[in-house]
């Protein structure tokens, strides 16, 4: 023992046990250090997370990677995020299942992070690998640092994605595969007629207020049409009377307007469809734009949030229906009116 080691004392030596001979701890390190090969997935829809769903893909996870080769979990954390940006970090499975948010605030997101040392079968030192698993349910700020594509965290619908950094590929794609099957069984899809309806609203939309617009013209056309030949029927009636009758028909016809007032009223009809389709063309397409929305549920406001959005999902379809009878209706009152008016101007 030399001189300066004499006045350490006893209960001061420590030391680290590594998982590697020292022949390997410079490969150990470097592993453990460099950067890995990364897959990066993402996947847009509708889902529901429940804290249930979490733990489950902790399991999953766990048993697939357990099972494969000698790994050892180093680090498991779940970070929520809510309405407000802020955020809560749990760094164990059952700091998650016991947290309950006493808060009034909705959860919107929730990332998971697992990290492992495993040592495969072909090396001699165990390696870090990373699993990074985000939830968005949408309209989460841009400035929040949560997931691995902040850019995209304004986007209206919900999204999944993942990032897998791994130093073996074979290990990285299987668990690729894992994550891709998992997350398509939590998305949740609806039928193919609303399916329909939400991914062409502005179609849908347009073409409501083309039929509306079309109703309009053509009854119009066919109004001035039937007027017309009105006013023919009439002017061969005097065909039998001598001039000077003739003149006062002409005269007295001239003198009630007959072709500038009808001209008028369907002027005034056709600038009302015109107006009128571009509403109930707005109008539809606003109501067909009803795509299902996501929830992380987390937290009892969540909850509460996701009962009155589906009312109000409910209504929104109601209201689709109805935009769309009107614009149907539309154009059959005009030509009502078309023809309550060629009675009046008989």
């Amino acid at each position: 023992m030399t001189e300066q080691e004499s006045h350490v004392p006893a209960g001061d030596y420590y030391s680290i046990l590594l998982p590697c001979t020292p022949e390997t701890f410079a490969d150990f390190v470097s592993k453990l250090l460099g950067s890995a090969q990364t897959i990066e997935r993402r996947f847009l829809g509708c889902f529901e997370l429940v804290s249930q769903d979490i733990e489950h893909t902790f399991h999953l996870i766990q048993q697939r990677v357990s099972q494969q080769n000698a790994a050892s979990l180093v680090e498991f954390k779940v970070k929520i995020i809510y309405e407000d940006n802020s955020s809560v970090l749990l760094n164990s499975l059952a700091d998650f299942l016991h947290y309950t948010e006493v808060r009034p605030i909705a959860s919107k997101g929730a990332h998971l992070t697992w990290v492992y040392l495993i040592r495969f079968q072909d090396k001699q030192a165990p390696e870090k690998q990373q699993i990074d698993l985000t939830f968005h349910a949408g309209h989460i700020s841009s400035s929040d640092d949560v997931g691995l594509y902040p850019v995209v965290s304004t986007l209206r619908r919900g999204h999944i994605q993942f990032r897998i950094a791994h130093t073996a590929r074979t290990w990285g794609v299987d668990l690729e595969s894992l994550l891709a099957g998992h997350i398509a069984s939590l998305l949740k899809d609806e039928p193919p007629l609303k399916r329909f309806i939400y991914r062409h609203s502005g179609k849908i939309g347009w073409i409501a207020g083309l039929v509306t617009f079309l109703s309009v013209t053509i009854g119009a056309y066919i109004a001035m049409g039937k007027f017309a030949a009105q006013q023919i029927e009439k002017a061969r009636t005097v065909t039998a009377l001598d001039v000077a009758d003739k003149v006062n028909f002409v005269v007295e016809r001239f003198a009630e307007g007959a072709w500038t007032q009808f001209n008028f009223l369907t002027s005034a009809i056709i600038l009302g469809g015109v107006i009128g389709s571009i509403v109930l063309g707005t109008w539809v397409t606003s109501a067909a734009d009803n795509r299902p929305p996501s929830f992380v549920l987390l937290s009892k406001k969540a909850e509460e949030d996701r009962k009155k959005e589906m009312k109000r999902r409910q209504r929104q379809w109601l209201i689709f229906c109805v935009s769309v009878a009107t614009s149907i209706v539309a154009g059959v009152i005009a030509n009502a009116v078309f023809a309550l008016a060629l009675r009046l101007f008989q």
